[in-house]
């Protein structure tokens, strides 16, 4: 089955790894964060592409095994 093109706000936060209402909170805080398209006034969906491509854009964080590592190696 192809991959949906278009993302409600349940699949973006998915693909983000965060809760729905985590999403929701950094869309009201600004800042950068792909625009959304509505399509009602209660219905708002992301192109995946947009998402995928900001996604890319994000810095690499560390592993917790890899923080862990560190922590004890520091000690």
């Amino acid at each position: 089955m192809p991959e949906r093109e278009i993302l409600n706000r349940e699949e973006v936060a998915a693909l983000l790894g965060i809760a729905p209402q985590s999403l929701t909170n950094r869309i009201a805080r600004g800042g950068a964060f792909p625009p959304y398209r509505e399509l009602s006034p209660r219905c708002r969906v992301w192109l995946r592409s947009d998402v995928e491509s900001w996604i890319s854009t994000m810095p690499k964080r560390a592993s917790a095994s890899r923080k862990a590592r560190n922590f004890r190696a520091a000690r």
